[in-house]
C-alpha cells in the first residue's frame, strides 16, 4: 500500500477496550492530533480527521515467513502455504502479504481469515475506512527505529548489522522479538523470570524494553547486576516533548500504537 497521503488513525484493541493515536507533523517534529483511551462502542463519538484506519493483528494471530526468490505470484503462494505451521486456524482460510527485496528474497506474513475478520469487526463501529493491518511487531520495530536516535547512548557504537531483542515486558510473561540489520527475525513468549535469568547470554543482543514497569525495573537492576551495558528502555515520551506531560506519559508504553500512527509518515513503507 502506498504512502497515506492524509494522517491515519492508528488503532490498537483489547478486548472491549480501544487505543487511538492521530498525529501531525509540525516543523518537523511529531505531534499529538488526538490520543484517547476509551471502549470500543464509545470511539466513534471522538472528534477525529476521519482519513482511514491502521491497526494491527497481535503475535499469535501472525505467522512470518523468509523465502527463496520466485517466479510469479502463484509460485510465493504455493511456497507460503506448504510452510504452515499447524498452529495456525486451517479451517478459516487464511490472508497474506508479502515483499520481494532487491536480491530476490521474500518476506511474507500470514494471518487466518478468522483472526482478520474479527479485527474488522471490532473496527467496524468507527465508521471510518481500514487502509492498513500489519503484524503488531511491525509497528513496535518501527517505533524502535524512530526512537534510536534520541536514546542512542553518546559512547555506544552503532552498527547497521547490529542484533537486536525488544522485550514487551509483563508481570509474568514476556514477548522478544529479535531482529537482525534492523529486520524481524523471530519472536517468542518467555516466563518474565526466566528473562531476567538469561540476562548474562545475551551479550550478543543489544536489549531494548518497555512495558510493565515493575518487569522493568527488576530487568534494569538485573542489567546493572550483570554489567550489561547494551540495555535500553523504549520511551516515546521523546517524540512528543511538546505535549502535556500527562499525554507524553500516557504515550511512554504505547510503542505499537505509536508505531502504527508513524506508519503513515513513511514513503518507504508499502
Amino acid at each position: 500500500m502506498s504512502l497515506l497521503e492524509q494522517t491515519p488513525i492508528a488503532v490498537c484493541i483489547q478486548q472491549e477496550n480501544c487505543k487511538v493515536l492521530q498525529l501531525i507533523r509540525s516543523q518537523g517534529r511529531f505531534k499529538v492530533q488526538h490520543f484517547a483511551h476509551e471502549l470500543t462502542a464509545h470511539i466513534n463519538k471522538q472528534r477525529l480527521k476521519r482519513f482511514g484506519l491502521i491497526s494491527a493483528l497481535d503475535y499469535q494471530a501472525v505467522h512470518y515467513q523468509q523465502l527463496p526468490r520466485q517466479s510469479s505470484t502463484a509460485s510465493v503462494e504455493e511456497s507460503i502455504f506448504q510452510q504452515l505451521p499447524s498452529s495456525l486456524d486451517n479451517e478459516s482460510g487464511f490472508s497474506y502479504d508479502y515483499i520481494q527485496h532487491n536480491n530476490g528474497n521474500i518476506e511474507a506474513a500470514v494471518s487466518s481469515e478468522r483472526a482478520l475478520n474479527n479485527l474488522m469487526s471490532e473496527l467496524e463501529p468507527m465508521k471510518i475506512p481500514v487502509k492498513v493491518v500489519e503484524p503488531i511487531y511491525s509497528s513496535i520495530i518501527r517505533t524502535t527505529n524512530a526512537l534510536l536516535p534520541y536514546l542512542w547512548p553518546n559512547e555506544a557504537r552503532f552498527t547497521s548489522r547490529m542484533k537486536w531483542i525488544i522485550a514487551e515486558l509483563r508481570q509474568k510473561v514476556s514477548t522478544l522479538i529479535y531482529c537482525e540489520h534492523g529486520r524481524f527475525q523471530r519472536f517468542e513468549k518467555v516466563a518474565t523470570a526466566d528473562l531476567l535469568a538469561r540476562i548474562s547470554e545475551m551479550d550478543e543482543y543489544w536489549l531494548f524494553s518497555f512495558g510493565d514497569k515493575v518487569a522493568q525495573s527488576a530487568l534494569q537492576t538485573t542489567c546493572e547486576s550483570h554489567a550489561y551495558t547494551q540495555h535500553i528502555r523504549l520511551s516515546a515520551a521523546v517524540l512528543f516533548e511538546d505535549e502535556p506531560a500527562p499525554t507524553a506519559a500516557a504515550l511512554d508504553n504505547e510503542i505499537a500504537l505509536v508505531g502504527l500512527a508513524l506508519r503513515g509518515f513513511s514513503q518507504w513503507h508499502r
